[in-house]
């Protein structure tokens, strides 16, 4: 790997996200850019990693979208049923 993000700098979306604790408060850029900083300084070594997104399709419409980086899919699975157990514990009653 050629290219390490360990010393790049926090960026303005960044810190209003921290701020505002808002997901909306950042862009997805800043959201990748966090990771691999993080990644590259050793304070995670993740075994499972999955980026997913939402967005405009060419043409018109929306789509769907992932990239997974998994030794074993029910770490996937998992990973993916965490997250909506928390996700859904943030909706309001």
């Amino acid at each position: 790997m050629d290219e390490s993000f360990a010393d790049a700098p926090v960026t303005l979306g960044e810190i209003r996200a921290d701020r505002q604790e808002s997901a909306a408060a950042w862009s997805s850029r800043d959201v990748l850019i966090q990771v691999l900083r993080m990644i590259d300084r050793g304070e995670c070594d993740p075994d499972t990693l999955v980026v997913a997104w939402w967005g405009r399709a060419e043409g018109g419409g929306n789509v769907s979208k992932c990239r997974i980086s998994s030794q074993d899919v029910r770490h996937t699975i998992a990973l993916l049923a965490d997250l909506q157990h928390w996700y859904h514990s943030l909706l309001p009653d």
